[in-house]
C-alpha cells in the first residue's frame, strides 16, 4: 500500500493545522487590544486619591501639598483652635502613627507633658477630676493614714 501522493499545492486542515487564509498574518499582533488593565485596590485607590496635589494656604502663602497634608494640617489648625473633636483625633492619629514606628519610646515624655495629656483627656471626657494612678495612689494613701490615726 502507498500512500496518496499530495498535490504540490494541497494541504491538509485539521487539529492544529488551522486553515491558511485564517492563520495571523506575519507583523499582527494575535492579542491587538493587549491584556485587560486589572482592577484598582481600594487602598491603591485612596493612596492616589490622598496623593494629589492641591492649592493651600496656610495665612502667610500659598504652597502646592498632597491631599492628605492638607487635611491633616486643616484638622490641626482646627485643633489648636480649640475643637474637641479635632484635638480627639489628632491624638489618636498621632498614637497609631507612634505606634507603627518601630524605634519610638514612648516613655520618652516628662512630668510636663503627662501632667499636659491628663489635663486635656480631663477636658476631653468632661471629667470633673483626673483619673491618673498616681491620684488614685494619693487618695489610697490617705484613706489608709486616716484609718490608722
Amino acid at each position: 500500500m502507498t500512500k496518496p501522493s499530495k498535490k504540490a499545492g494541497a494541504y491538509e486542515v485539521g487539529y492544529g493545522k488551522p486553515p491558511v487564509h485564517t492563520r495571523f498574518q506575519p507583523g499582527t499582533s494575535g492579542n491587538p487590544r493587549g491584556r485587560p488593565k486589572g482592577r484598582t485596590s481600594p487602598s491603591a485607590l485612596i493612596d492616589k486619591i490622598l496623593a494629589q496635589k492641591v492649592t493651600f494656604s496656610d495665612g502667610r502663602a500659598v504652597r502646592r501639598v498632597s491631599l492628605l497634608e492638607a487635611g491633616l494640617i486643616s484638622v490641626s489648625a482646627k485643633a489648636a483652635k480649640g475643637d474637641l473633636k479635632a484635638m480627639q483625633f489628632v491624638l489618636n492619629l498621632v498614637e497609631q502613627a507612634r505606634a507603627l514606628e518601630p524605634d519610638h519610646d514612648v516613655g520618652a515624655l516628662d512630668a510636663e507633658d503627662l501632667a499636659l495629656i491628663e489635663q486635656f483627656a480631663v477636658q476631653l471626657m468632661g471629667a470633673s477630676e483626673p483619673a491618673s494612678s498616681e491620684t488614685q495612689t494619693d487618695r489610697e494613701g490617705d484613706e489608709d493614714g486616716a484609718e490608722e490615726t
